[in-house]
C-alpha cells in the first residue's frame, strides 16, 4: 500500500567556545527602540531623547529618568484601578505602607506593626484632606495617608542641595539628625532618648527599616508618576493637548487618572 521510500541520515553537532571577552569599541551614538506602534516608539524616543540632554554636560538633571519596567508599569496600572474605583491615592499608598509593615516581619524577623498607630495619627485620612476620594468613605477606610507622608518628608529636605535625586533611605543614611524632629513629632516624645526607649533594643535595625519601607511606597508612586509622564508624551504624538492637560490635573489631584494607552500592545 504505501511505495518505497528513501531513508536519509542528517547528522549534527554541537561545541563550547571558551574565553571570549567584549571587544573594547568606541560608544555607539545612535540608539535604536522597538516598539510596538509607531506612537509607541516616537514616545520612547522622545523621552530618551530627553534623558539624553539632561544628563548630558557637567549638570546631571536625572528628572527625566523614566523607568517603565513591567513591574513598575503593573504597580502603576493597579494604583490607576484603585484610584477609578474611588480610592484616594492617599488611601492607596497608605494602604500599602501598612500591609508593608504588616508583613516585614516575615521579610525581616522585625515587629514594624507598632509604628502604623503612630503613622495614622501623624497622617489621617479624613474628609478634611485634599487628597480624600469619595471611596474612602464609601469603604470606611481607616488607613493613613501616604501622600501627606511622602510630601512631609520631601518637604523637611527641601533645603539639602540635590535631595530631589536621592531616594529618602539615601537620604536618612546621610542627613539622620534631620529625621530626629520628625520622629519626636511622631511619637510624641520630648527627645530622642524617649523615641529610643519606645522602640526599644531593636531601635538601630527598625528605624532604618522603616525608611526603607517608605521607599518602596514611594518607588509605586514614582512608577505611577512616569507611566503619566509617558502617557503625556503618547497623547503629545497624537496631537492631543488637551488630554496632556487633564493627566497632569489628574495626577496632581490623584483623582480620574484615565487607563494609559501607552502600556497596551495594539491589536
Amino acid at each position: 500500500m504505501r511505495g518505497p521510500k528513501s531513508h536519509k541520515i542528517a547528522l549534527g553537532a554541537y561545541g563550547w567556545v571558551f574565553n571570549l571577552s567584549e571587544e573594547k569599541a568606541s560608544p555607539v551614538k545612535k540608539e535604536y527602540v522597538v516598539a510596538p506602534s509607531i506612537n509607541q516608539a516616537i514616545t520612547a524616543a522622545v523621552l530618551r531623547s530627553s534623558y539624553n540632554r539632561a544628563v548630558d554636560g557637567d549638570k546631571k538633571d536625572y528628572s527625566m529618568s523614566v523607568n517603565l519596567s513591567s513591574a513598575r508599569v503593573r504597580q502603576a496600572l493597579r494604583i490607576i484601578s484603585g484610584i477609578q474605583n474611588g480610592l484616594s491615592l492617599g488611601a492607596i499608598l497608605g494602604s500599602d505602607l501598612e500591609r508593608l509593615l504588616h508583613d516585614d516581619k516575615k521579610r525581616s524577623g522585625l515587629e514594624m506593626d507598632y509604628f502604623i498607630y503612630f503613622l495614622r495619627a501623624a497622617y489621617p485620612l479624613d474628609d478634611t484632606s485634599s487628597t480624600y476620594g469619595p471611596g474612602d468613605k464609601e469603604h470606611s477606610i481607616d488607613v493613613l495617608n501616604g501622600v501627606a507622608l511622602l510630601e512631609d518628608l520631601r518637604r523637611r529636605t527641601s533645603d539639602i542641595p540635590g535631595s530631589g535625586k536621592l531616594q529618602l533611605t539615601q537620604l536618612y543614611v546621610k542627613y539622620m539628625d534631620r529625621f530626629d524632629q520628625w520622629m519626636t513629632e511622631i511619637f510624641h516624645a520630648p527627645s530622642m532618648d524617649k523615641v529610643r526607649s519606645l522602640i526599644g533594643t531593636q531601635y538601630p535595625n527598625k528605624i532604618p527599616r522603616l525608611f526603607d519601607l517608605i521607599q518602596e511606597m514611594e518607588d509605586s508612586f514614582d512608577a505611577l508618576s512616569d507611566v503619566v509622564t509617558a502617557e503625556s508624551v503618547y497623547k503629545l504624538t497624537e496631537g492631543n493637548t488637551a488630554a496632556v492637560d487633564a493627566l497632569m490635573n489628574s495626577l496632581q489631584n490623584g483623582r480620574s487618572i484615565p487607563t494609559p494607552d501607552v502600556t497596551e500592545i495594539p491589536v
